[in-house]
């Protein structure tokens, strides 16, 4: 299934990663603004889960872009945005960040060894 709106497919990198960084950004701050309670609980784990995708779609791009230690980066911030979330879709998520979080770690490894 193809996304409507995809930055990541315009070939487009720099533009995608600023329109993700936009999106990503207004969230956080609508975040900030509004401190959680315990009304707005389901609407906080969408929202971080909404960050969560965002962050892993950037670490996408820097991965094509062979910068892998923002890739992982990314990876890592959005599996901390996870915690906490127990819902289906959390977990099926957190498990696929997790999984990429490993991968990009021997990535970094690999390349940190390359430049030695």
């Amino acid at each position: 299934s193809h996304n409507f709106f995809s930055p990541m497919h315009s070939g487009n990198f720099a533009g995608a990663l600023r329109c993700y960084n936009t999106v990503h950004d207004r969230l956080s701050e609508e975040n900030n603004a509004n401190p959680t309670n315990e009304a707005k609980q389901p609407f906080d784990i969408r929202k971080r889960r909404a960050l969560a995708v965002i962050l892993y779609k950037m670490n996408r791009m820097h991965y094509k872009q062979n910068d892998v230690e923002s890739s992982l980066d990314k990876l890592q911030k959005a599996l901390s945005l996870m915690n906490g979330c127990e819902d289906d879709k959390s977990k099926k998520l957190r498990k696929k960040v997790e999984a990429d979080v490993k991968k990009m770690k021997i990535e970094v490894e690999r390349s940190t060894l390359e430049w030695v």
